[in-house]
């Protein structure tokens, strides 16, 4: 019952699924009593063994036959283009993942090298610096880059706020201490840098209290406003909290058959906008220090839809897709733009 009530609605209550379990339970008795029993209690396969060796042997035939048969006939659904593009969607990532760039957990120095791209001798230097939701904006700022001519290097690293503070990460369960290591690395080459822009991008799921994020972000900014010319806080952007491609696919497939969700962020983030205020707060310390939101570009108006004029607007639950980054290439450069006329 939780299977495929899950499969076709990820956003199931805390009630709605004790109700379900309790469904389960009473189909469970049911079964117990009027299918199986009957069946392992029944005088002519209790007399020959025989028989039940050859009902177990076609069940299990049965199973096989309609599992596999179901597994192929799903592979051809999805292949079809209107679900085929779900799938792209979600393997489709920005090129610092496959080139190396983009730190995983354990790493804990930048690769330059592979991080750089634009002209050598470019005589303007933009950083992008952050966690994934920072290298989510790499497509973006790639295309402006090379449009004007920028020289882009990009330091990011998987779930390693550009925040300094202290991050527990639940997957390893301990500290990151990864996370902090890379972070004074990334730092110290910015340092070395000195380039004309710098836009610092983090998810909001870091779990910190005000004062906590506030010092750590002052210690960040106080090294990035003097020695970067300007220095960009970009909002982290809207979060769905479900896997936004499987919600789409899922809502093309299925609603001719059960009812299914609308895939749309019905309201603004509360904690979001707490922290976007603090980030305004906080860079109005700074001469050159600006923060940057692109969340009226990606969610002109609640409830948000979530696909929008053919583009998928995120690969998971909380990532934009490359395809949508690339779209808003424009207004982020128009965004930008009053940062690096600050000298």
């Amino acid at each position: 019952m939780l299977v495929f009530a899950t499969a076709n609605n990820s956003r199931l209550s805390l009630p709605a699924k004790i109700g379900l379990l309790g469904v389960s339970l009473i189909i469970a008795e049911a079964s117990y009593r009027f299918v199986e029993n009957p069946i392992r209690y029944h005088p002519q396969l209790v007399r020959r063994s025989a028989y039940s060796l050859v009902m177990a042997a076609f069940i299990t035939v049965l199973g096989v036959g309609l599992s596999y048969g179901w597994r192929q006939m799903s592979v051809r659904w999805a292949e079809l283009p209107e679900q085929a593009r779900f799938t792209q969607v979600i393997d489709e990532i920005p090129v610092i993942y496959t080139s190396g760039c983009h730190a995983n957990f354990f790493e804990v120095g930048p690769n330059i090298d592979k991080c750089t791209s634009g002209p050598v001798n470019a005589s303007r230097v933009l950083v992008l610096f952050g966690d994934s939701h920072a290298a989510q904006w790499y497509p973006a700022l790639e295309q402006m880059a090379s449009e004007q001519g920028w020289q882009l290097i990009s330091l990011t690293k998987s779930a390693c706020s550009a925040i300094d503070g202290p991050k527990f990460n639940q997957r390893m369960g301990r500290d990151y201490q990864e996370c902090a290591i890379w972070r004074k690395a990334a730092l110290l080459k910015i340092q070395e840098l000195r380039p004309d822009l710098v836009i610092v991008s983090s998810s909001i799921a870091q779990v910190l209290n005000r004062n906590e994020w506030q010092a750590g972000m002052e210690r960040v900014l106080n090294l990035l406003s003097e020695t970067s010319r300007s220095v960009v806080l970009l909002r982290d952007t809207p979060y769905p909290g479900f896997d936004v491609p499987r919600c789409l696919a899922r809502h093309r497939w299925g609603v001719s058959i059960v009812p299914v969700p609308a895939c749309e962020i019905k309201q603004e983030n509360r904690a979001s906008l707490e922290l976007y205020n603090l980030q305004q707060q906080t860079a109005e310390r700074y001469h050159n220090v600006f923060v940057i939101d692109m969340g009226p570009y990606i969610c002109p108006k609640m409830p948000c839809g979530l696909e929008r004029d053919e583009l998928i607007l995120y690969r998971d639950s909380h990532h934009l897709s490359v395809s949508f980054v690339k779209s808003l290439a424009e207004p982020l450069s128009m965004q930008l733009s009053r940062a690096v006329a600050n000298k």
